[in-house]
Order: C-alpha cells, then structure tokens, then sequence
C-alpha cells in the first residue's frame, strides 16, 4: 500500500491514478513528476490541493478555511441549526476518474479533517432533537393539561347550532297540528297529501296535491254521490268530500275514509294520518297547500245524477254544513287579525255562556232583543230556506269572545233576514233587561259573511293592520 502525495489518502500500491483525486502516480522506470512552485501570491489548499491566492480566507473549491480567523467565523457557523447553510460544506470537486472498469473493493480510509465535521454535526443535530423533544413535550404537557377544552368548546357550540335547528324544526313540525284544531281546510291538505302517498298507484290524488300546491283547486261537498257504482252518502255527523270523478273521502268526527270506485277503505284518525306525514310535510306546507282548497256543493252537470239530484232537493236551504266549516275557519283567522284570539262556536248543542251572564241561544226566548231601539223577532234558526223565514232574524252561527273586566264581551250572530240577506249583528250588552244589538261596523266580517252566504270562499290573506 501506498499513500497518494496530492491527497494524502490511502491507495494500491500499483495504482496508477488516485481513486480520490485522480491524481497520477509515477512509475518506478519514469522520473517523478514534481508540482510546480506557489507563485509567490499563490498557496495550495490543504484539503483539496487546489491552488488559491495567497490573501485568500477561503478557498473558492471547497471552502476550506485558510487562516485562524476564517477557521473561527466556519466554527461559529458550524453551531447553527440543522437545515441552515454553513460555509465549511463542501462541495465535491470534480476530478478526472479512471476508466469506469476500474473499481476497488478496499475499504476507504477516513480523512481526519472530515470526521471532525462529521463529529461537529452529529453533535448540532443532537442539540436540535434535543431541543426539539422538550418543546414538544412542553405542548403535550400543555395540551393534556386540558385535553378536551378545545374539544368541548367546539361540541358545545355544535350542539348550540343543533339545539337551535331543532328548535325552528320543532316550531314548523306537522306533529304541532292538534286533531282537535283542524280546520276543514286543513283536514283536506292533509287527506289529499296522505291519500297521494298511500294510494300511488292512482294519479287522481297525485294530480289533486299538485294542483292544490300551485293554485286554487276546488273540492265539492254534496249529500251524496256515486264513484263509478258505488253509492256514497254523507255521514250522519260529518260530510262527504269529492276531490275529482272517482276519488272522495268522508269525514265522521276524527276519522276520515277513503272512497272510490271500488268503494270505501278502512277508516284512519287525523291523527294517524298526521304522524304519517310527519317529517315529509312541515305544518306551513299543510297551510299553503289548505290555503288554496276552495269548497263548494254545486257540482258540474258531468257527475252523478244522484248527487246533482241530492243538490236540487237541498237548494232552498241558505245554510249548510260547508258554509259552517268555512266561517268557523274564517272566525280563527278574523280573531288573529284583531288580536282576539279564542272566540268560542255555538255547537248547536251546549249552550255558550258569556261575561255578561246569559247564554246563547236561551237568552233568544229569556230576552227582548233591540235593533237601534226597537224590538225585533230574533231566533235560532240554522235549517232557514228561502221563502221560509220562521224569524224576521234567523240566527245560523254564535261565536263570542270574552276577555278582561266582568262582563266584557263581543258577541257576533250571524243572521238570515226575513227576505234571506245575510246580516251581522253584535251584542256587547253589560246589564239590564234588554238585549240591545247593533248591525257590526267591521268591514271585513261583512263581506267575507256575504261571501260565505254565496257559496263562496272569504278572504283570508288581508292583513287588517294595514
């Protein structure tokens, strides 16, 4: 073995060229080949053997320091933190290579000078793990010192978010609508919605919901009727509803049934048929679509004779069961409008009994009623016909409201004349013998009255405030 003059590294003792620098060795038979003389403002680098000037700090090939000066500033760099550029990298100088057949299987030799850098940055890079382990165990502290406060903060706001939804949820659910509150209306966007989910199969009800949530659609209500050739009567305490030629439901008390031309179904609850929609149809969507149902027992001369004749029988009466639902609905929406919530129906069975003492309909045979101070012939009188007036006032409706001091109260009779106008009267009577009434001044219960008394349906998207 022997030792490469330029580099100073460890080679074969027959190598021509050093496998390190490339640096070509003399032959025993040929004359050593000298280096030539530093000019004067010349000096070889120590480490690569690269000739720099004399003055030079560092040399520009590998940045090797060339003064103690320079050695100082390369120790204080070599002290900064891993991943930071140092002076004293240095960059592999490319030297010519022998042939590339020519390999060597002898373990290299470690140049001293580099495995002092290499001590220098196993010891920087100790320094920095080490500091980088206490700060990361510094945050791991801090963190389980509280390990679910960001958790807990962001869960709590979600579950505020959520409470907040499922409070708007809840107010707008279809399980808010009582069976007992239902209005006509209402009843029919329910069955038409249902009976367009249960009954798929039949695009009659399909085409109901869809036409009553986009327009006005009207639903009839005569005595009876024949789906196809089935024959379907009223019930004796609740109505038949056709909803088109061959599908209807009746509804008798809470439960309704769902008819057609192979007749009648198996009777369900309102509020069955409520928890069914429940989730599928929000209590504003039951409004909007109960918002366009338009009542009416005259039907087109295209369906049954038996319910057109039932129709003929029943045309001298001016009040009916259909015109009842609508007022009742229309006495819901009117009592809103003048902040009067809770006036209470005459059933037509248990009498009403109001601040002032006396109930409705007795006090009609107990009491002188007085229009502008005279006497008149009042009475109820729901089964009133043209031509067939039994009272010069025939009363087919009470609803009264009661509220504040003893004895305060508005009390709406809902009149036929004698020549079969409607008319409005209101008793706000406190005491005395007489009854003293007075036709009502508001503008809106008379014409949607005389709307009701007409077949037709009453306003109900005014806002009185304006």
């Amino acid at each position: 073995m022997k030792f490469c003059p330029n580099c100073g590294k460890q080679v074969k003792e027959d190598a021509t060229f050093c496998p390190n620098c490339g640096h070509k060795f003399v032959q025993k038979n040929q004359k050593p080949i000298l280096q030539p003389e530093p000019k004067p403002s010349q000096k070889f680098c120590p480490n690569c053997g690269k000739t720099v000037k004399s003055n030079a700090e560092f040399c520009p090939n590998c940045g090797e320091a060339m003064s103690a000066k320079a050695k100082q500033v390369q120790a204080s760099q070599n002290q900064q933190p891993s991943g930071m550029p140092t002076s004293n990298q240095v960059k592999p100088t490319p030297q010519p290579q022998p042939s590339t057949n020519r390999r060597t299987t002898q373990k290299k030799q470690v140049d001293p000078k580099k495995a002092k850098k290499i001590g220098w940055g196993i010891g920087i890079a100790a320094i920095i793990l080490a500091a980088g382990g206490a700060t990361f165990f510094t945050i791991q502290n801090q963190r389980n010192a509280h390990p679910f406060e960001a958790k807990s903060s962001k869960s709590a706001k979600v579950k505020k978010s959520k409470s907040h939804k499922k409070s708007t949820s809840d107010s707008d659910a279809l399980s808010k609508l009582k069976n007992k509150d239902l209005s006509s209306k209402q009843q029919a966007a329910l069955v038409v919605a249902y009976a367009s989910k249960r009954y798929k199969k039949n695009e009659d009800w399909a085409n109901a919901l869809s036409n009553l949530q986009s327009k006005k659609a009207t639903i009839y209500t005569p005595g009876s009727y024949t789906f196809g050739k089935h024959d379907v009567d009223s019930p004796d305490n609740g109505n038949l509803y056709v909803v088109s030629p061959s599908v209807g439901y009746t509804v008798d008390g809470q439960d309704v049934t769902f008819v057609d031309t192979d007749g009648d179904g198996t009777p369900i609850s309102f509020n069955k048929i409520i928890s069914k929609l429940d989730g599928e149809f929000s209590k504003s969507d039951i409004n909007d679509i109960a918002r366009n149902v338009v009542f009416s027992s005259k039907m087109a001369s295209n369906h049954s004779n038996s319910s057109n004749s039932d129709l003929h029988k029943s045309s001298k009466s001016l009040w009916n069961s259909n015109q009842k639902n609508d007022l009742s609905d229309y006495m819901k929406y009117f009592g809103e409008q003048m902040h009067q919530d809770g006036y209470k129906e005459y059933d037509g069975h248990t009498p009403i009994e109001i601040n002032s003492g006396v109930k409705y309909p007795d006090v009609f045979k107990e009491k002188t009623f007085k229009l502008n101070g005279h006497s008149i012939n009042i009475g109820w009188n729901p089964d009133v016909t043209k031509g067939d007036s039994k009272y010069d006032y025939n009363v087919v409706a009470i609803f009264n409201y009661d509220k504040g001091a003893a004895e305060f109260h508005i009390t709406y009779l809902f009149c036929y004349d004698k020549d079969g106008n409607p008319v409005v009267l209101v008793d706000q009577t406190t005491n005395g013998d007489d009854i003293g009434v007075n036709r009502t001044e508001n503008k809106y219960l008379n014409a949607a009255f005389e709307k009701i008394a007409n077949h037709e349906t009453p306003d109900m998207s005014e806002d009185f405030d304006k």
